[in-house]
This record gives C-alpha cells, sequence and structure tokens, in this order.
C-alpha cells in the first residue's frame, strides 16, 4: 500500500482506526470475563487497550512531517553524534505528530531474526508524565519480510488493514538530558503488533528522532513546505466539519551557507590570530544560547563549510580510522 505525503492525513486516519477497534476488542475481552478471576491474560488486556486507545488519542490530533530522504540521512549521521536526547515539550515541534522518513530509517529486529525497517516515527503523552513514541514499520513490507522467512504475521482484532504497523516506548518526560547508556541500558518494554518482543538498539532511533527535531528547526538547514493533500480528502475533511489536514514537507536545505555567527572574520581565527589556508570543518554539534537574556541552551547543528580566506590555499588533512581489538 502506498504511502504519499499527499494522502499520508488519510493513512493517519487508517491508524486511528485501527487503533480504535484494537482498543475495543480488548475492552470487549476485558467486560466478556466481568466476575473472573484476575489473572495475567486480564491484565494484558487492559494494558493493551490503553495503550491502543493513547495511540489513537494521539494520533488523532497530530502534527504530520514528510521527511525527505536525504534529510533523513542527516538525521541518522547527525544523531550518532549528539550527545544527549530531550523529550520535554520544548524539544518537540509539536505536542503530537506523526512522521513519516521516505525510505526508512533504521531498523528493528523481529524475533531475533527479521531486520525490519522503520519509516515512521510517533509521539505524543503517555501516562503518568511520560513521553510515548512509536515507531512504525509499513505493512506491506513486514508482510513480505515474515512470509520470506517463512513466518506467519499474527496481527490483533482490527488491525488488519491498518497501513503502519506499531512498535512502542515510553519515555519519562524530564527537563534533564538523557545520554546514550542511559536509553539502551533503560529496559523498556517494547510490543510490536505481532506480538513478537524482540530486544532493540533504541538509543540510535531516539538519537535519529531527536537530531531530526533539531534540524527541522534550523531554517539554514531544513527547508519546511505545505503539502498539496489530495482534493478527495480535503472534501471527505470538510464534509465531515473537520479542520484541513496539513502535511508538512521537511526537506535539506540545498545551498547551506554558514551565517556570519557561524564562522570568525576572514583571514583571523577566532583567537585573532591569522588564517593562511582554508580548511574544511565537518558537520558538528554545539550549544546555541537562545531565551530571554540568552540565558537557554539548546543543541544546534552546525554544518560541514569551508572556514578561511575565500582566496587562500584549501589544507585538505588525510584522516586514518585505526581499528583495534
Amino acid at each position: 500500500m502506498a504511502i504519499r505525503p499527499s494522502t499520508l492525513p488519510r493513512t493517519r486516519d487508517q491508524v486511528v482506526r485501527a487503533m480504535t477497534a484494537k482498543m475495543r476488542f480488548h475492552l470487549a475481552e476485558i467486560e466478556r470475563r466481568e466476575g473472573a478471576e484476575p489473572d495475567e491474560s486480564l491484565d494484558l488486556h487492559r494494558m493493551f487497550g490503553r495503550e491502543a486507545w493513547l495511540d489513537a488519542k494521539n494520533l488523532e490530533v497530530a502534527s504530520l512531517y514528510w521527511v525527505t530522504p536525504d534529510m533523513a540521512a542527516l538525521a541518522l549521521s547527525a544523531g550518532r553524534t549528539l550527545p544527549e536526547t530531550m523529550w520535554n515539550a520544548e524539544a518537540r515541534p509539536s505536542p503530537s505528530g506523526l512522521m513519516v522518513f521516505d525510505g526508512g530509517i533504521s531498523s528493528i529486529q523481529m524475533d531475533r531474526m527479521i531486520d525490519v525497517p522503520v519509516h515512521a516515527v510517533s509521539w505524543g503523552p503517555g501516562g503518568e508524565g511520560r513521553c510515548r513514541i512509536g515507531l512504525w514499520s509499513r505493512a506491506d513490507v513486514l508482510e513480505e519480510l515474515v512470509t520470506a522467512n517463512g513466518l506467519a504475521l499474527s496481527l490483533d482484532e482490527g488491525t488488519e488493514t491498518a497501513p503502519l504497523l506499531l512498535v512502542a516506548i515510553e519515555f519519562p518526560i524530564t527537563t534533564r538530558p538523557v545520554g546514550r547508556e542511559e536509553l539502551i541500558e533503560s529496559g523498556q518494554r517494547w510490543e510490536i503488533e505481532s506480538s513478537v518482543t524482540s530486544g532493540v538498539d533504541n538509543a540510535t532511533l531516539m538519537f535519529t528522532l531527536n537530531a531530526a527535531w533539531a534540524l527541522m528547526q534550523q531554517e539554514t538547514v531544513a527547508d519546511r513546505q505545505h503539502v498539496d493533500v489530495d482534493r478527495d480528502i480535503r472534501r471527505s475533511y470538510g464534509r465531515a466539519k473537520r479542520p484541513t489536514p496539513e502535511v508538512t514537507l521537511v526537506a535539506l536545505r540545498r545551498r547551506y551557507r554558514p551565517t556570519d555567527k557561524d564562522r570568525p572574520e576572514q583571514g583571523v581565527d577566532a583567537q585573532g590570530r591569522p588564517v593562511l589556508y582554508r580548511t574544511v570543518v565537518v558537520g558538528h554539534w554545539f550549544n546555541q544560547a537562545y531565551g530571554p537574556n540568552w540565558s537557554m541552551r539548546r543543541r544546534w547543528w552546525r554544518a560541514e563549510h569551508e572556514r578561511g580566506p575565500e582566496d587562500a590555499e584549501l589544507l585538505v588533512r588525510q584522516k586514518v580510522n585505526v581499528w583495534s581489538r
């Protein structure tokens, strides 16, 4: 099932319907067993029903984003050097969102056998002051991978026609940074719609998402455009008296040039010493001051650029990587 920027509102609505059907299925199971002795399966129905309700509720009001392949590649690369992640409201571009990465980013391992690409990430409020993160794989891709490996895909009631299938995790919403090791060792519970639980290196995906959030706020790096949603989708929203859906396309700005604040005066370095050569400065993160009296700090990406006098010789440094056991 093709997913395109112009049809993303429809895809979102299909997933919301699937999550709602899943919630009703688990609620029906709870009602059917009313008065029975509590057991582990009943607790699971309560938990899965609550999570399906949360996902449907967050997606209904989610801002929609489509990230182009080159921007997704930059987020994945920049995320590897991001020192820590942030999960508070200030770090997110919207309270709730669904961000589709064209071509996918990284992968999750299903049943310790199949690497399933992650095509989309959602976020929104979780329970008890937590941020709920959803990792979504295209259903058609997942089904092909499962079939090719001789396995069967078992789906919850109501989710059989959903274009995206979910793996979800919740993080505490905190104003303090969360580092890579803490993410890896967090021991959070992951749940996939196929009811297969697998250990996942959540750090790569979470750092990529944090990098995407930060990069899309920078006008010198990201180009944000509104997508023309298909006319029939706009009409169906109008008939239902729903607000006209909006999709934001996030692309890499092709001709990035550092601003004057990004580079020192031509011919001298930051200490005022003369610069005799041009050098290439690799992309890196730094703490940018902002807010009242410049008292706050946020992670900001400085893209690769040349530093030094424009007419000076370019100095190319050779880099050697040494691998040791």
